[in-house]
């Protein structure tokens, strides 16, 4: 009975990965631009397709949860009202990460690596959710600020790329220089999947011999005025400001 527990987790897991590529295509083949013909302004298309991400991203996670491959528990959802403008900081030590925190956050909006504007299943839906890219340089930070300032919430997970499990978080200065410079607040959240799965060791098919449970805590909010001695864009700055994120991220209980 165990064994056709895991085969039936394996398989159903199978399945909810390829519904997630097939309605992501989906998306950006009929629903976008369905939405594009009733808005014609930009910012408003913009809203939508967030919008409509979001509710899909929640509903993938009622689905893996229907077919048993995952759970999920959530901690601080009242905060998400506040957060608008600000960015999200996360650890990151699961594929699925972005997806839970956006199935949250109506108006989410992060900073997109090459591979995914050339996937054929997601480049549709990073286009028309109007997600930044991550190699246009300096334009990143303005494109940054022009997100924060229409109310998204911008995700970014510091470690840039996912964590290794059972190691202690690498995280790079990057956002700490984009809080500095744009002078904005940061929301931190704390990830943990038990046992781990959808890691960047494991392929999607390496599924534990126990079903996983996805626990999120959204915790504290982090300002650079806080730090009034150090509050200058500068790399000691960041340096500081990132020292600062990592013990509060490790010492978020989840």
């Amino acid at each position: 009975m165990s064994y056709l527990n895991y085969l039936r987790r394996m398989i159903c897991t199978g399945i909810a990965f390829a519904t997630f590529g097939i309605c992501g295509f989906m998306l950006s083949a009929l629903a976008f631009p369905i939405i594009r013909l009733f808005y014609q302004d930009p910012e408003v298309y913009t809203v939508k397709t967030r919008w409509l991400i979001h509710k899909a991203f929640a509903l993938f996670l009622l689905w893996m949860k229907i077919l048993g491959v995952c759970d999920f528990k959530f901690e601080g959802l009242e905060k998400i009202s506040e957060d608008k403008g600000c960015l999200l900081l996360a650890n990151h030590p699961s594929l699925i990460d972005v997806v839970v925190l956006m199935s949250l956050y109506p108006r989410a909006n992060c900073i997109v690596k090459k591979g995914l504007w050339q996937n054929p299943f997601l480049k549709g839906v990073v286009q028309g959710a109007g997600y930044i890219p991550s190699d246009k340089g300096e334009e990143v930070l303005a494109c940054c600020q022009r997100a924060l300032d229409s109310g998204d919430t911008l995700v970014i997970f510091p470690e840039g790329t996912r964590s290794v499990p059972g190691k202690e978080l690498s995280l790079q200065r990057g956002a700490s220089q984009v809080a500095l410079r744009l002078n904005r607040p940061i929301r931190l959240v704390k990830i943990v999947m038990y046992p781990t799965t959808l890691t960047k060791a494991e392929a999607w098919y390496q599924i534990p011999r126990k079903k996983p449970v996805f626990f999120l805590k959204i915790g504290d909010k982090i300002r650079p005025k806080d730090f009034p001695d150090k509050a200058k864009p500068t790399p000691v700055a960041a340096r500081v400001l990132t020292r600062e994120i990592k013990r509060k991220l490790e010492g978020i209980n989840s």
